[in-house]
């Protein structure tokens, strides 16, 4: 009988943790998995079980008969253990998925020092905090990202917004204006909170996807890069140790505008750099590699 990981988490970032439970739910032959939620606010991702009063018999079950919690973030740790007291004598893990580290380290060091509890991280950036966590990489599966229509008459720019990129989105929204002035047929599609479906659908028609300047790639970049379409991003030096060869055109705000044009006048080099990306995705971040990962995280 294979054994029963549930993951707990008041969100679903980025839809990032549904896909390790579709992973783990593919690829294994040890563990099945289950997610619990706390927060509709990522109801646009693919989910599983959101939390509520009307299925709290059902979210007991499944919390009582998991062999491994799997935490995602600290603040869902307290909370858990405080709501359902017979889950702290289980075996549990925990992915770090970076707003709540960045905005206070040291009490996760201090945690993880106190702590038996083993520990991951999302994305390359967070090992600055935590060098000694586990990687657990966003898994893509391609097949969720074909039989679309690519076809598009005008020159389509996407840009996935969140709380954490509104500084981003206020500056790509003023780029896209200025560029439009030599460029008319450049258009701008911004996300947020948009059904999964629609947005891929809406992707897989565009030229170009810009990302966030924070340091790291997300789900959202690696959405645009598995269809073959560039990625403009900042990514920081300790995200680029790891991932020296990403193929995401790394610049600061101030590069970003002459990096459009270049691959607006160049449609060879916007190709060779979105058939690049897709390649580099298959590689790094399929199935394989993430299961690996969280096999090492629940060993």
């Amino acid at each position: 009988m294979k054994k029963k990981v549930v993951h707990l988490s008041f969100g679903n970032y980025g839809g990032v943790i549904f896909q390790y439970s579709c992973c783990i739910n593919k690829k294994s032959d040890i563990y099945s998995s289950r997610c619990i939620f706390w927060n509709n606010m990522y109801q646009c991702f693919e989910n599983d079980i959101l939390y509520t009063e009307d299925n709290i018999e059902e979210i007991n079950k499944i919390i009582d008969e998991a062999d491994i919690i799997h935490y995602h973030d600290l603040d869902i740790v307290n909370y858990a253990i405080n709501k359902f007291p017979n889950i702290k004598d289980k075996k549990s893990v925990i992915t770090h998925h970076g707003i709540l580290l960045r905005l206070d380290s040291l009490s996760h060091i201090k945690f993880h020092k106190q702590s038996k509890i083993k520990y991951s991280v999302s994305t390359p950036d967070l090992l600055y905090y935590l060098p000694d966590a586990i990687w657990i990489r966003h898994p893509i599966d391609p097949e969720k990202y074909s039989n679309l229509e690519k076809f598009s008459e005008g020159w389509l720019i996407t840009h996935s917004s969140s709380i954490l990129s509104w500084n981003s989105t206020y500056f790509i929204k003023d780029l896209i204006f200025e560029l439009q002035k030599e460029f008319p047929d450049i258009e701008l599609e911004v996300f947020n909170n948009i059904p999964f479906q629609q947005v891929i659908a809406k992707k897989a028609k565009a030229k170009l996807n810009i990302g966030r300047f924070l340091g790291w790639y997300a789900m959202g970049d690696l959405e645009s890069m598995i269809l073959g379409i560039p990625d403009i991003a900042f990514l920081n030096n300790t995200t680029l140790e790891f991932v020296k060869d990403i193929p995401i055109i790394n610049c600061i705000h101030d590069e970003v505008y002459e990096n459009i044009k270049k691959l607006k006048k160049d449609e060879n080099l916007r190709k060779e750099v979105g058939i690049a990306s897709r390649e580099w995705v298959l590689k790094n971040h399929n199935f394989d590699i993430t299961y690996k990962n969280l096999e090492d995280l629940y060993a």
